[in-house]
């Protein structure tokens, strides 16, 4: 049996504060991302830097270049990290869990959960989302700049609806791929930390056999 849908309007409303809070926390976590790969790349051509200034000693105006320039790079990378700290961290994760809760709500209005089977099933609704969205009002400077996209509303009338557009939609469209895709990722990461290690010790032994100080 279908269940009764709450008011058109508060669903929408609703729909739209949790596609801003997704999108809102999307960005906020491509800026994470990008200030971590900012500061990884930084901490490469510091190390790159440093080593190259070494090889070619102390002294010339090359080498001192180069020792400057890593530690330009070296403190410029401290400042990025500081985009990827604990605290955006937090704000990222708030937003995505306030934009999960709100899709939450809306799935358990579309199918008819314990809360939503009365006649006031919109106020209950919309009591809902003031509640979630109440918990992330400091974060609301991060949302006043996105626009929700045309994204529907999911077409739930009942149960068995929600189990296949909300679990078995997640675990299969999400959950899955996204599982796989790391899993990948982890074991091409494993293989070049083999070669990187091995690549290390074969240098630092031909360093060592044929007293190459440099290649070390």
């Amino acid at each position: 049996m279908p269940a009764p849908d709450p008011d058109q309007s508060t669903l929408e409303a609703t729909w739209t504060d949790h596609r801003i809070w997704s999108l809102t926390a999307s960005r906020l976590k491509r800026r994470i991302d990008r200030a971590r790969n900012t500061a990884l790349l930084l901490a490469v051509a510091t190390a790159v830097l440093t080593t190259t200034a070494s090889q070619l000693g102390s002294v010339g105006p090359v080498s001192r270049g180069l020792t400057a320039t890593a530690a330009i790079t070296a403190g410029v990378a401290t400042v990025v990290q500081r985009r990827a700290g604990s605290e955006r961290i937090r704000a990222w994760t708030r937003a995505r869990s306030a934009s999960e809760g709100l899709k939450s709500e809306i799935y358990r209005a579309l199918a008819g959960g314990a809360r939503y089977l009365g006649p006031d099933r919109a106020e209950v609704l919309s009591n809902q989302a003031r509640d979630i969205t109440g918990l992330v009002h400091d974060l609301a400077r991060h949302a006043f700049s996105v626009s929700p996209d045309d994204r529907p509303v999911p077409p739930v009338r009942d149960v068995d609806g929600y189990l296949t557009l909300r679990v078995n939609q997640q675990i299969d469209g999400y959950y899955i791929p996204r599982a796989r895709r790391y899993d990948v990722l982890v074991g091409r990461l494993r293989v070049l930390g083999d070669v990187l290690g091995a690549t290390a010790a074969v240098l630092a032994a031909l360093g060592a056999a044929f007293d190459l100080r440099g290649l070390a």
